[in-house]
């Protein structure tokens, strides 16, 4: 979770990082790269905007946000349909 922040919070280092990940496929299949760089900066901001997060209110204590199980069980559906896209149609039958 703290990765996805991460990279939301800072795109260059995404980019980068997906950069140094298609780089061996850029130089015969740079479309191919591209888009693969594109898909992972949409999967990112995608599980970004799927955090549990605390709904802050002025004036409260800031203390680490723990997730309930309910909440991290979502998330991790979500991660696993970013990771396996098929999963989320086998999970329909």
């Amino acid at each position: 979770m703290q990765n996805v922040d991460r990279y939301a919070a800072n795109p260059d280092v995404l980019v980068e990082k997906l950069n140094r990940r298609t780089a061996q496929i850029y130089d015969e299949a740079p479309e191919t790269a591209a888009a693969l760089d594109m898909v992972g900066q949409r999967a990112v901001m995608f599980l970004s905007s799927k955090l549990p997060r605390k709904e802050s209110m002025p004036g409260m204590l800031k203390r680490p946000y723990q997730p309930s199980n309910l909440e991290m069980a979502k998330f991790k559906r979500y991660v696993g349909v970013v990771e396996d896209p098929l999963s989320a149609v086998k999970n329909l039958e």
